[in-house]
């Protein structure tokens, strides 16, 4: 066999263009166009640690995506590699299909003992769309087929399955396929809410709804919903017995400041999914978590138990990873940490907004998640000769370019890495690590007002021109 197979040390040597001809030659061109428009994308990461990256281009990053979620406790925490490392070395086994696992025994307790209620039992896979399509399933099953619809908010992002996107705002330009029975209502809004339910039933009167899918906080858009409107759902599913999942994928573990995010509202769901920061920032790890009665109606039986279930389904070193950073996140008291630099982004980014009130439109957040809207002189940005026309028909490019172009000079200038959101608008987003200090904040947001300071045309026209250089104008979250 003639093949040359790279090893692990070639990958280590590779350089950006080697990287970038192996992505065109076997992943994708596209993906390539979008990073080589911004410096990061010119760049590779030697190792990262805490809120940190290290590239070798000799740069300190200091990451204030969070991971999108994913790094409440930073990159690479030594605890963490520490026991996988012991794991490994021990030769423990990863897969558990003909023996009952210490490891995904001891997770599921665990998980049950932070949660309240009797939200006790846990299904572990791997994505967060995963655990919303198991989610979905669960619901539909407790029901035994018998009911037809589920319910989404209109703004709600839950995934990109072909499951998960059939419950999340369709920002794409083909409509995939999706799941029977989907309908949304207005995000927030429970007499709409009420209404769709009212809507939905069947000949004898009963409700024909199986599932209402709600994220307490919208992690997309940077908002939250109201005490009014979850305790609203929370009645409506105990009256018409419909199963209410909540999707704490990216605000829980502490990232909106409680361990999840519906607790600010003093009730329950029926399934809670979770994933992101159960991970440790190092495997990939999601689940869904049901009450006593869901579980037992649905799978916990002879005929059903295997129902639902997956290869990589609890896998040892995945489930010891997430019991370390629970572990920690608990000892260590990770909802003060969340709470105080919550309390210092919102000082520091009000402090930011007063001195730039013609910049920024709006600040929201919570804990280490927020977002800033700004305000875009779309005339001046319009008047860029080099944009060509037939991007403006995108009601968002110009409010992306921007932000972009934000984002470009902090990194360049300031050595910071963001990103945004575009769900309802164009979001720069301010996601510290829960690790993070709070001179980091008040580093990030001196490095900010001086970028909104600068000439805001002149950062566009410098980022369209390295775009237009690479034959890239596709504005896409990094």
């Amino acid at each position: 066999m003639n093949k040359k197979l790279l090893s692990i040390d070639d990958c280590h040597s590779l350089n950006i263009n080697e990287i970038k001809k192996l992505y065109k030659n076997h992943i994708s061109n596209a993906l390539v166009n979008i990073f080589e428009g911004f410096s990061f994308g010119n760049e590779t990461v030697k190792y990262a640690e805490g809120q940190y990256i290290y590239t070798n281009q000799n740069k300190k990053i200091l990451d204030f995506t969070g991971g999108l979620g994913v790094l409440n406790i930073g990159h690479n925490n030594s605890k963490v590699i520490s026991e996988r490392i012991d794991y490994q070395k021990s030769k423990r086994m990863e897969v558990y299909k003909n023996y009952l696992s210490p490891y995904l025994a001891g997770l599921s307790h665990n998980i049950s003992e932070i949660l309240p209620s009797d939200l006790n039992y846990s299904f572990f896979c791997n994505s967060g769309s995963e655990a919303i399509d198991g989610s979905i399933k669960i619901a539909y099953k407790y029901h035994n087929g018998s009911r037809k619809y589920i319910l989404h908010s209109n703004r709600s992002f839950h995934g990109k399955l072909l499951s998960s996107l059939s419950v999340s705002k369709d920002n794409y330009e083909i409509s995939f396929p999706k799941l029977a029975g989907t309908h949304d209502y207005e995000f927030n809004n429970l007499d709409s809410l009420n209404k769709k339910i009212s809507e939905l039933k069947k000949n004898n009167g009963q409700s024909d709804v199986y599932a209402i899918l709600v994220e307490p906080f919208s992690a997309s858009s940077m908002t939250s919903n109201s005490k009014e409107f979850m305790q609203g759902v929370r009645k409506l599913c105990n009256k018409h017995d419909i199963v209410l999942i909540f999707d704490e994928i990216y605000t829980g573990f502490y990232k909106t400041g409680k361990l999840f995010y519906f607790e600010n509202f003093n009730l329950v769901p029926d399934v809670l999914v979770l994933s992101k920061s159960l991970g440790g920032g190092k495997s990939s790890i999601s689940g869904y978590i049901s009450r006593n009665k869901i579980a037992k109606k649905s799978y916990d039986n002879m005929s059903d138990v295997l129902m639902h279930s997956t290869t990589y389904n609890g896998f040892g070193e995945e489930c010891i990873t997430a019991i370390s950073a629970i572990n920690q996140m608990i000892e260590n008291d990770y909802e003060t940490k969340s709470l105080s630099l919550g309390k210092e982004l919102n000082k520091e980014l009000k402090k930011l907004q007063e001195l730039n009130p013609k910049k920024i439109k709006d600040i929201r957040g919570t804990g280490c998640l927020y977002g800033l809207v700004l305000k875009i002189d779309s005339l001046a940005i319009r008047s860029i000769k080099i944009i060509p026309s037939k991007f403006l028909s995108d009601e968002k490019f110009i409010d992306k370019l921007v932000v972009t172009a934000i984002m470009e000079e902090l990194y360049t200038k300031h050595n910071i890495l963001t990103t945004f959101k575009d769900n309802t608008e164009v979001i720069l987003c301010v996601e510290p690590s829960i690790i993070s200090t709070k001179g980091d904040i008040i580093y990030f947001t001196k490095c900010l007002d001086q970028v909104l300071n600068k000439n805001i045309v002149l950062l566009v026209s410098n980022l369209l021109k390295n775009k237009i250089k690479n034959n890239n104008l596709f504005l896409h979250k990094p």
